[in-house]
């Protein structure tokens, strides 16, 4: 009898879970990016002799599928913590809501010295790890960019 009670308990507190999983699931796709590119080049201030720091600019296309686009305050970007100590300066996002999508225009000036063309691009591969919404409101939302992406090209 004692089995028949623990597969009860068992079967409500899975149903009562999933909802739960479900619920925070629907809230979390409210935001999406669509596209993103990517690219490294110099510091752009004059100095070509420069190779101790690169520029990393990225641009986002971010949807909303229950329309909230409107609703956007800011964007912060979440750089990796395994390159964070790298970041010498990086720009506040630019936002432009054209076309029933927010484009989000970003880069960061890195501090590259000691790394070979190679190194930079495996350290620096998974740059952006997520986007942190925040709307009108103030609620948050966080879109995770779940894969490193490989959109840093070296032209030997």
């Amino acid at each position: 009898m004692k089995k028949g009670y623990f597969f009860i308990l068992f079967f409500v507190l899975t149903l009562f879970l999933s909802g739960c999983l479900q619920t925070e699931y629907e809230a979390a796709i409210d935001f999406a990016v669509n596209s993103w590119s990517s690219s490294i080049g110099a510091v752009d201030d004059g100095s070509l002799d420069d190779t101790d720091r690169q520029r990393f600019s990225f641009k986002f296309t971010l949807d909303s599928q229950t329309g909230r686009l409107n609703e956007v305050k800011s964007v912060e970007v979440v750089v990796s913590d395994s390159v964070s100590d790298r970041i010498i300066d990086n720009a506040q996002p630019y936002l432009n809501l054209a076309n029933g999508f927010i484009e989000i225009e970003w880069y960061a000036i890195a501090d590259t010295s000691g790394l070979g063309k190679e190194q930079i691009l495996i350290d620096f591969n998974s740059l952006v790890t997520a986007l942190v919404i925040t709307l009108e409101d103030d609620s948050l939302y966080i879109v995770e960019l779940m894969e490193p992406h490989s959109r840093f090209y070296i032209q030997a």
